[in-house]
Order: structure tokens, then sequence, then C-alpha cells
């Protein structure tokens, strides 16, 4: 009976652990939450093993074998409620709430829980309007630039549904974005100019999530969670590479000019109220409720008004404005978490979406690739800012941990 309960105590764990990076939590925080809900379990000598794609945990028992227990778990996406309902098992367990007999179901509940697919599709076109507005396109443009979002979606769904591999699905959406985007300037729907604006759609194709979680498992030294995140990061950047080649060869068809990048810019109050708008839309897309939602347009506020007083205000850097503000946005995020159910790092996903991804530097690099010249300058500052991004959130929560007076290893 003792070892059946050993048995039936490390089965839990390995769920539990197992649904939170399937949720889309990074491994190091999945970890520090699968350990303490563990010790509450009784597994006090429990070990865990970090092997990309797969969760082991190892745990001796009182004969001196080592029972070793195994999960496949999946790091290509994020379910916002699925991880909060995770995040509440592990709270209750914690709270003595939940024992051996109960938690297997709850962890079973909150497992089954799933992302209403339409409603997703209205997050992303809405996400995708209001990026295309603070790069400077006219409305017109930015309805076009949500339409182009919904068919690069649907033919993400219809790539996962046969099967397709994820670098030749991404592959296949950046020209679907192409082609729509050169019919709506054919019909005459959007200037030419304003093409380029659409385009910027397929940066949300770029896994931002998985850039944060990369960064944060590489800086707690889980380096194989970190480079199977960057495989997955790799193979999305990879697709957009193909699949841009398609994006500028019909672009140039319809651009003559680079557009001046003077005219590319919001007022003020717009561009704080857009920022707030597509965080929220982001949480939708994302899966996120009313629970969700309204915290998602406060960091996604706090985050533009940062960022905006740092490029417009001091002039700086945008490269370095982003960072910093990433940092503010990890601080607030962790903070927020306290009184929350999600994770900080969802909700840092929905600030960063929506303020801080580089938009406008995107826009002229395909401006100009779209004239003949080579926007290579213009790819690799964008490249730099996702980066410099991740690291700039993980820097938030460090330092939010060490505010708090939380160990390393604790999720924030």
């Amino acid at each position: 009976d003792g070892r059946r309960r050993l048995i039936e105590q490390e089965e839990v764990v390995a769920q539990l652990l197992a649904g939170l990076l399937n949720a889309g939590l990074s491994t190091s925080d999945a970890i520090a939450l699968g350990r303490a809900a563990a010790v509450k379990l009784g597994l006090d000598a429990v070990e865990f093993v970090d092997l990309g794609r797969s969760v082991l945990i190892q745990h001796g028992h009182p004969d001196g074998q080592v029972r070793t227990v195994s999960r496949p778990v999946g790091l290509d996406s994020i379910n916002c409620e699925q991880l909060r309902a995770l995040t509440l098992v592990c709270k209750q367990i914690s709270a003595g709430e939940l024992d051996i007999q109960t938690a297997p179901d709850a962890i079973q509940r909150a497992m089954s829980i799933t992302a209403n697919k339409w409603w997703a599709l209205i997050g992303l076109a809405i996400l995708a309007f209001c990026i295309a507005l603070q790069v400077g396109a006219d409305w017109m443009t930015a309805l076009g630039a949500a339409l182009v979002q919904v068919s690069v979606s649907l033919m993400g769904w219809i790539g996962g549904r046969i099967a397709i591999p994820r670098l030749f699905v991404v592959a296949l959406q950046c020209m679907v974005c192409a082609v729509v985007a050169a019919g709506l300037v054919v019909t005459g729907l959007v200037a030419s100019p304003g093409a380029v604006a659409i385009a910027v759609a397929w940066m949300l194709l770029v896994p931002q999530p998985q850039v944060i979680n990369m960064v944060i498992d590489a800086i707690n030294t889980l380096q194989l969670a970190a480079l199977a995140r960057f495989a997955s990061v790799a193979v999305a950047v990879g697709g957009i590479l193909v699949g841009g080649a398609a994006v500028i060869h019909i672009g140039r068809q319809f651009v003559d000019k680079v557009p001046d990048p003077t005219l590319l810019s919001l007022p003020l109050p717009l561009a704080l109220f857009f920022s707030l708008i597509g965080a929220m839309a982001n949480a939708v897309a994302n899966g996120g409720r009313m629970s969700l939602i309204l915290p998602a347009g406060v960091v996604g506020l706090l985050t533009a008004i940062c960022n905006q007083f740092l490029t417009r205000g001091l002039e700086m850097h945008t490269t370095w404005a982003a960072g910093i503000s990433a940092v503010l946005l990890g601080l607030v995020a962790t903070f927020l978490a306290r009184k929350l159910s999600y994770p900080a790092s969802v909700l840092a996903l929905m600030g960063m979406t929506a303020a801080l991804l580089p938009g406008l530097t995107v826009y002229m690099g395909l401006a100009t690739s779209f004239t003949g010249v080579s926007g290579m300058t213009e790819y690799l500052q964008a490249a730099l800012v996702c980066v410099v991004l991740g690291v700039g959130v993980a820097l938030g929560f460090a330092i939010a941990r060490l505010i708090l007076r939380k160990p390393h290893w604790e999720a924030p």
C-alpha cells in the first residue's frame, strides 16, 4: 500500500508538471511549482530532470529503488486560462485544500479547458488592427491588416489539421499574407504603401512566449529547455524568411517608393489607447477571459507610457527604450501576478505584444526591400529588439524576486 501511494503521488506530480508546460509556462517556473506541490504531497526527495521536450521526475523509494516517471510535453502554444487553472491547483495543493485523492480530478479539469478559436481569431484581428495603426497606417489599411491576420490564422489552422510541418505552415502563412495584401491593393481598398503596413501582421507569427520562456530557462541554467524553445523560435523565423521572400517579390509589383518615416507616428493619446486595446485583444487571442483582459490592459498601458516617455520625451533609441520598458513590464507583471492567479509571464506577454513589438522597424525594412534595396539593417534591429524584450522581462522578474526576497528557483 505504501509503494502504491508513492506511485500515485509521483504520477500526480508528473501530470501536473506536464500540464503546466503544455499550457505555456517556462520549464524553470513549472519545476518550481511542481516541487512545492510534490513536497506538500509527501515527496520530499523528488528530483526534476529537464530533457527539453519531455519532463522526467525521479524519486527514491524506502526499499532503495529509484522510480522514474516521464511525460512528453509541447512547448509551442499557450493557453492562459488552462495555465491559470493549473496554477490554482498548485496553490490549492500547497494550501492543503487538495490531496492525493482529489488533486488528479482537479488537474484533469484544468487540463480540459480549451480556448475558443473564434474568439481567439477576433482577438488576433483586433491586435493586428492596433499594430497597423501604431505603425502609422490609415483606418482602411488597418482594417485590411485585420483581414490579412484572419486569413493567416485560418491558414495556420488548416496546416495544423493536416499535420504540415511548422516551418512550411509559417511560410504558407506569409505567402497568404502577401496574396491577400496584394488583392487589397489591386482592388483599390488600400493604397500601395499601406500594403507594407499590412505585411507587418506576420510579425505576430514570431512565438513571443517562447522567446520569454527561452530566456527565463537559460538564465536558470536549464539549457535543454532553452535549446528546445530556441529551436521552436528558429523554425518559425525560418518559415518567415522563406515566406517573406514571396512577400517581398509580390510587394515589389505594387510599391514604388519608400514611405516617409516622418509621417508614421500616432499622436501620443492614440498610441497609448491602441496599446491598451491591443493588450486586451492579445488576452482574448490567447484564450483569456475577463479576469485577464482588464489586467492585460493595465500592463499594456503602463508599458506603453514608459516606452513613449523614453522615445518621445527623452528621445532614447528604440532598442534601449524597449529594453528598459520590458524591465518595468517584468516588475509590474510580477507584482500584479501576486494578486491574480495568472503567472507573471502571461501578463508580461500581454504588455509586450501590444506596446513593444518593433512594428515600425519591420515596416521600414519591408518598405526598403520592396523597392529593391536590402532591408537587412532594419530586420536585424527588429530581431535584436525581440531578444532584448525577453532579456528585459526576465531581468524584471529577477529584480522583483530580490524585492520580494524570494529564492531564485521560486516561480514569480
